[in-house]
């Protein structure tokens, strides 16, 4: 068993699928985005004493958002790529009114996760569950949105 405590930062840009294309659009949102992962090099320390580091990495994102105005949701589909470890990964979220959100995704190194989370005030609480070829894990995180 190990822990650690790590920094991300990034950012998210949208595009409005109606103005770039038309008015009456069912289209949803174009979405791009930027992580920097583990800022500060994060310290791994193991049950065994070991300490381990993980080190920076750039992932780049993009997606679509579809909004389900008539049950006051959306669904997001996600393609993300760390330059790093050279890896894909694709995921989707229900949103059910900002509020609470069920994950699901395939990493091309890992295999499948899944998770949820919440939002209130601009705080968010996120739970997920992935696999590993070493270990399974479990990860909480929380964030403040701005």
């Amino acid at each position: 068993m190990g822990n650690g405590i790590g920094i991300d930062g990034g950012f998210l840009i949208r595009l409005d699928g109606t103005k770039l294309f038309e008015e009456n659009s069912f289209l949803g949102k174009i979405l791009f985005g930027i992580t920097c992962q583990n800022i500060a090099n994060t310290s791994i320390k193991w049950s065994s004493g070991h300490q381990a580091r993980m080190f920076y990495n750039l992932k780049v994102s993009l997606g679509y958002e579809q909004p389900l105005p008539k049950f006051k949701s959306a669904f997001y589909f996600i393609y993300n790529y760390n330059t790093r470890y050279k890896d894909q990964q694709f995921g989707v979220e229900y949103c059910y009114q900002n509020l609470a959100f069920l994950r699901a995704g395939w990493n091309q190194k890992d295999g499948f996760s899944t998770g949820a989370g919440l939002k209130r005030w601009g705080i968010l609480l996120d739970y997920a569950f992935c696999m590993a070829d070493l270990a399974n894990s479990h990860q909480i995180n929380i964030g403040y949105e701005f």
